[in-house]
């Protein structure tokens, strides 16, 4: 087996959303807390999509 680094190549299908925290050969920051600033930006766009819809 080939050890490799990091996610394999991914083909959506149409109704996916597929986001990376980081760009081809680089790590992604972790953070200080339970998430990575990432998935922290993503939580808030995602609410702030919610408020506007109701």
């Amino acid at each position: 087996m080939i050890p490799s680094r990091g996610l394999a190549r991914v083909e959506p299908s149409g109704s996916e959303i597929i986001a990376f925290a980081a760009a081809e050969g680089a790590l992604a920051a972790d953070g200080g807390g339970s998430n990575s600033p990432y998935a922290l930006a993503l939580l808030r766009y995602f609410g702030d999509l919610a408020s506007m819809s109701g």
